[in-house]
């Protein structure tokens, strides 16, 4: 270990750790790379009809309304960990 600059047992585990956290984030660029400079806007025009279409009771039953969703929440906690998820899943079924 002394080669590489690692003196001790926890640097080399601290140095693994860092290098898995890198290739994760790494990883996670790559996959986000297409959206990353999307140059354009989503349109939620036809979900903002399907709302006016509904009846009072159908909006207190089905609360769709994307302007009350918390974007940030829903990429960090939902997307994110579903797409790293599928990828993971993904990556398992070509190794077989």
């Amino acid at each position: 270990m002394e080669r590489c600059g690692l003196s001790t047992a926890d640097d080399h585990d601290r140095y693994n750790h860092l290098k898995r956290e890198y290739h994760f984030t790494v990883a996670i660029a790559e996959l986000f790379r297409p959206g990353t400079f999307f140059k354009r806007r989503f349109d939620d025009s036809n979900m903002q009809r399907l709302i006016t279409m509904m009846n009072d009771r159908d909006r207190e039953l089905i609360p769709c309304d994307t302007k009350f969703i918390n974007w940030e929440k829903y990429l960090m906690e939902i997307h994110i960990p579903s797409v790293m998820d599928y990828e993971s899943r993904e990556a398992t079924r070509a190794r077989l």
